[in-house]
């Protein structure tokens, strides 16, 4: 059985109340090491910090969601850190810029993600960042940022590929969900393009369920058929997708390194 890291699941998420601790077990069953659940706003942050005292291999990233960045404020911030103290918290996320709905004015949003950048830099924490049809101004903002203090993963990955190239060259990781199982995606060039050195496997769960789970719930055991996917547009075994991601997820998340065997 392959062993595998989702680098982005919202298991604290409401749809899993009902049966959290079953859908663990069912994880650890299907081969997932780790998942790591990023915080949309402050509640969030303390539901997942009990999660991840709770069950071992829940890991938490702390941050704002676009969405949410109208609430933030200097005791948010100052909160999150403190929470980033925490020996399992592995990033600081999920942050960036959403134009999709606009929940928060674009000019709050860029302040909130330009903080969360400036606090990743000064305790060397990766970002996981999140951005939808803010294409422009995401790479005005990281050009600004950029240093090498700042690194990290653009989840649920949808540019193009010359967006993809500037990141890259940023020195980002990117993951792709269960929509690049859709019959209508465009995301077949940008896997092709994707080097097997900075790709991370994700659901974004309990959202973006692959075929044939389109509709559902999604959760981490789901990622088999996002690895057989990206392997098929890649033209290679799935074990190496599999391995390259897994070694890559530990690379990035320092935090997660401290259960290794190795």
């Amino acid at each position: 059985m392959n062993r595998f890291i989702d680098t982005h699941a919202h298991i604290d998420d409401k749809k899993f109340d009902g049966d959290r601790d079953k859908v663990i077990e069912s994880c650890i069953s299907e081969g997932v090491k780790y998942i790591i659940d990023p915080a949309v706003n402050i509640s969030s942050c303390m539901k997942i910090m009990e999660l991840a005292k709770k069950y071992d291999m829940v890991y938490p990233a702390f941050g704002i969601h676009p969405h949410d960045a109208k609430d933030a404020n200097d005791s948010g911030y100052e909160k999150i850190e403190s929470l980033l103290g925490f020996e399992k918290a592995v990033a600081v996320g999920e942050i960036g810029l959403d134009y999709h709905y606009d929940f928060t004015p674009r000019e709050a949003q860029k302040s909130v993600f330009r903080e969360f950048l400036k606090l990743a830099k000064r305790i060397r924490k990766p970002v996981i960042i999140h951005n939808r049809e803010s294409d422009e101004d995401m790479i005005s903002i990281l050009e600004s940022e950029i240093s090498e203090d700042l690194f990290g993963q653009f989840h649920c990955f949808s540019g193009d590929v010359k967006f993809l190239q500037i990141i890259l060259d940023m020195g980002f990781y990117v993951s792709f969900t269960g929509s690049v199982t859709f019959p209508k995606n465009m995301y077949a060039e940008v896997i092709e393009r994707t080097p097997l050195d900075r790709l991370l496997l994700e659901t974004d769960s309990p959202y973006m369920a692959p075929i044939p789970f389109r509709g559902r719930r999604c959760d981490s055991t789901m990622i088999p058929l996002i690895v057989e996917k990206i392997a098929e547009i890649k033209g290679v075994e799935k074990g190496l997708i599999y391995s390259s991601a897994y070694n890559n997820s530990i690379n990035l998340f320092n935090a997660l390194r401290k259960d290794e065997d190795v």
